[in-house]
């Protein structure tokens, strides 16, 4: 097994109280956009309760995880998806800004 898989295979601790609430801070700034949509407001109020039932706490800043970690794998995650669902270009998309992420921080 290669280090990268080792280290991907090792989970993250739960969250901890972070600092903020990040869900409620993307529904706002969604919320005050003058093409807001109504369908991504009422997505991701659902996916911030998921969240909150599943760890205890809404997702925060500084809470004990690695946030550029769980953006890469979140992006590793969607490729697959949209490769699943034959999505080229979607998936190429997706691949630049994981390259983006990588390069900034993603491959700890």
């Amino acid at each position: 097994m290669s280090q990268t898989t080792k280290q991907r295979s090792t989970h993250q601790p739960p969250p901890t109280q972070g600092t903020g609430d990040v869900w409620a801070e993307v529904i706002a700034a969604e919320l005050q956009r003058p093409d807001a949509d109504p369908k991504l407001i009422e997505r991701w109020t659902a996916r911030r309760w998921v969240g909150i039932e599943r760890y205890g706490v809404p997702l925060g800043r500084d809470d004990g995880r690695d946030p550029w970690r769980d953006l890469a794998e979140e992006l590793d995650d969607a490729i697959v998806y949209a490769a699943r669902l034959n999505l080229g270009a979607e998936v190429q998309i997706l691949r630049s800004v994981l390259l983006r992420v990588l390069a900034r921080g993603g491959a700890r």
